[in-house]
């Protein structure tokens, strides 16, 4: 019975609650001084806009709990390390932004957030975390996205790019290549292949 109103679930008590205590404790101290009625004080004093119903009761104003209405509430939980600075309003760390800070900013950072450096275009959101854009991915957005892949050894060079081993041509890296040689003083060519094609 230490005179403080309790909560549950960091929900202040309904209206109703709060008009029934506050009766309850206005008929007790009626009684207790005979009809004299104490000034209310609350030491240390309510926070916030709280008032003090009788000796160190406070009673909080909506987004504020504790013994002196001290702790904001946030209904909404404020995510990734965001901070709850008034009642369900977030702070929310670099790179995060939205009512509960669960949104990806995309607000450019100076380039040393990320070393190494992001590449293609790629946009540095958070220390050490690439965006990449679409056609690349990777941890700097270093690997390149080909649809399909790349055939014969060939490699991703960018979105849709194959750069062909030796040999190969084509957008896949899929046409072989054949040497074609004319032979002098001849009215036709011979068409002769430099590789043998394997599997």
């Amino acid at each position: 019975r230490s005179g403080r109103c309790c909560q549950s679930n960091n929900r202040s008590p309904d209206l109703n609650t709060h008009t029934h205590i506050h009766h309850l404790m206005r008929s007790s101290v009626s009684s207790l001084t005979l009809g004299r009625r104490p000034t209310a004080s609350c030491e240390p004093q309510c926070q916030h806009g709280g008032t003090c119903l009788s000796r160190n009761l406070c009673t909080c104003p909506y987004g504020y709990v504790g013994p002196r209405c001290e702790i904001m509430v946030c209904n909404r939980h404020c995510e990734n390390g965001g901070e709850c600075i008034s009642p369900d309003v977030c702070r929310c760390k670099p790179g995060w932004n939205g009512p509960t800070c669960n949104s990806v900013s995309f607000l450019v950072y100076s380039p040393a957030l990320c070393n190494p450096v992001c590449l293609n275009g790629g946009t540095c959101i958070k220390p050490n975390i690439c965006a990449c854009p679409s056609g690349f991915y990777g941890s700097q957005c270093q690997i390149g996205v080909c649809e399909p892949m790349c055939m014969n050894k060939g490699k991703c060079v960018g979105p849709n790019t194959c750069s062909c081993a030796s040999g190969w041509r084509g957008s896949r890296c899929n046409i072989r290549e054949f040497l074609h040689l004319c032979l002098q003083f001849q009215t036709h060519c011979l068409w002769y292949s430099r590789f043998t094609l394997i599997g």
